[in-house]
């Protein structure tokens, strides 16, 4: 067992560990609630009061979370980011929908690591652009973004 930096009883801590999590890589109201009550063992009225005062921006949150998801993962399309946003990292339906309207995602980008990534992988078959283009909109990129993504691998 660790010793903490601050009580779990403690409004005023639960609060700054609140905010300490919101100048992450981006966290929902869920996320946050989890955090502090469940891994970090603030009381459910400490937690409460972190949570009714820490003035988060959902939408905000949401946008940095997609845009730490594109950085790190590349290759996944809108719908995708979307669905994760929503089951990994708990934001709501409206916060999602915000976040990949919002944020400065080259999509085309993202849909030209996707063919990248899919041709080059390790047992890959042999993709023509057909074949490469169908998957990619199967994964939810657009037929634009899914055509300059296999233009891109000269396919």
């Amino acid at each position: 067992m660790y010793a903490r930096w601050y009580s779990t009883e403690n409004y005023d801590d639960a609060l700054a560990r609140a905010e300490y999590y919101l100048n992450g890589d981006g966290v929902s109201l869920e996320y946050l609630r989890m955090a502090l009550n469940d891994w970090d063992g603030f009381s459910e009225e400490a937690t409460q009061y972190a949570l009714d005062n820490c003035n988060a921006n959902w939408n905000q949150q949401a946008i940095t979370r997609a845009l730490d998801m594109t950085r790190t993962g590349g290759g996944l399309s809108k719908p995708k980011v979307k669905q994760g946003l929503k089951t990994w990292y708990h934001f709501e339906e409206e916060q999602a929908e915000y976040a990949v309207n919002n944020a400065e995602i080259d999509w085309i980008s993202q849909a030209q690591t996707y063919a990248h990534n899919a041709v080059n992988k390790e047992g890959a078959p042999e993709y023509t652009k057909e074949s490469l283009m169908a998957e990619m909109i199967e994964f939810g990129f657009t037929e634009e973004e899914a055509e300059a993504g296999t233009d891109w691998m000269g396919l």
